[in-house]
């Protein structure tokens, strides 16, 4: 996880968001425009499974976490 001074960094270049139960950050093939850092409960990954073309359960993220294209700088 990030450190309590990267994540106030992260925050005052950003805002706080949050997301219902079940809510969507972005779907399948939408390109991930933002940066989450996520600060309490957990995001389940999904992608597409090729062979089947059902969704499949990637990975789940929690608090301290990061999700999006900029996320590899950070690690």
């Amino acid at each position: 996880g990030l450190s309590h001074e990267h994540l106030s960094m992260i925050l005052a270049a950003g805002t706080v968001e949050v997301y219902p139960a079940g809510s969507y950050l972005f779907r399948v093939g939408q390109a991930c425009e933002h940066l989450y850092v996520i600060k309490s409960g957990v995001v389940e990954v999904w992608r597409d499974n090729t062979e089947t073309g059902e969704l499949d359960l990637a990975t789940y993220l929690g608090s301290g976490d990061v999700l999006g294209a900029s996320a590899i700088l950070l690690d």
